[in-house]
């Protein structure tokens, strides 16, 4: 309620939670305003289409994917013989046997990177905001090229049939 009285005053323009479930949401908007939420979305873990994606549809709450370039792993930058380092290392998408199938998974991306004459980053965050109007990406860039590369993603218009093909072949390194 106090976040609602900020907003109604002009204190703060948004009111945002990140990580949340669809039931916290839900209370969010028991109690007032839900402007944003940041769960973690990109085209290999696409858990929030379940329930939170629809729900911030249906109360126009706009959904603010991070990582959605999976810890650089959908960024095209890595070699195949990549050894993960760090917070990379426990994730799902980089284990000894899922990484090798990730990266076929990138090459097979490579025509539809030269029928829209972009990098493997920019078609895995455009990808992204296919899925909806409300989606918005936060993406971590490290050099100004990087910044550039990825505000490309925004200027790409996918085709719907690109889009389904590319969410077919991520569904396929789910089995």
């Amino acid at each position: 309620e106090l976040l609602n009285e900020l907003k109604a005053q002009g204190k703060i323009r948004a009111i945002g939670a990140a990580n949340v479930t669809p039931e916290q949401v839900e209370e969010y908007l028991k109690y007032g305003d839900l402007d944003i939420v940041q769960p973690k979305y990109s085209i290999l873990d696409r858990a929030v289409e379940q329930d939170l994606l629809p729900l911030c549809k249906a109360h126009n709450v706009v959904l603010q994917a991070y990582s959605p370039l999976e810890m650089g792993l959908l960024s095209g930058a890595l070699p195949r013989d990549y050894k993960p380092v760090g917070a990379q290392i426990p994730k799902k998408w980089f284990q000894p046997e899922n990484l090798p199938r990730v990266f076929d998974f990138l090459d097979a991306l490579k025509p539809l990177c030269e029928k829209y004459h972009c990098a493997i980053a920019d078609l895995s965050l455009a990808w992204i905001l296919a899925q909806d109007e409300r989606v918005v990406l936060l993406s971590g860039s490290t050099t100004p090229s990087q910044i550039k590369e990825n505000a490309r993603a925004g200027e790409l218009d996918l085709e719907a049939a690109d889009v389904a093909m590319m969410r077919e072949m991520a569904e396929a390194l789910d089995q």
